[in-house]
């Protein structure tokens, strides 16, 4: 729709960027990110109860291989697993004594 009123629209709005598509930036550091999970030595969501280890496995090794895995939920499931992920680095730099 952008593109088909772009001579409509002021030169300003036609150049905004800052309503860009998220989704390139996201698919290029999706597969990466998979991997990264596979190789992991643990998991929180799985640690939690939350996901079954053989399942989520088979679901980032599919990704990897592009076959089908329902990506839109796989990618909710590396957000929420690498915040917790950093949310738990952030708790253990709190519990360091400062040098």
């Amino acid at each position: 729709m952008r593109s088909a009123f772009a001579d409509l629209w002021p030169r300003k709005l036609r150049e905004r960027r800052s309503k860009g598509s998220f989704s390139a930036p996201w698919q290029e550091a999706l597969p990466q990110l998979a991997h990264v999970l596979l190789n992991a030595k643990q998991l929180h969501l799985v640690e939690r109860g939350v996901l079954n280890h053989t399942n989520l496995r088979s679901r980032l090794e599919r990704f990897c291989r592009g076959l089908e895995c329902n990506e839109y939920q796989l990618r909710q499931i590396i957000l929420l697993e690498l915040w917790l992920r950093s949310s738990e680095d952030a708790e253990l730099a709190q519990l360091r004594p400062a040098a």
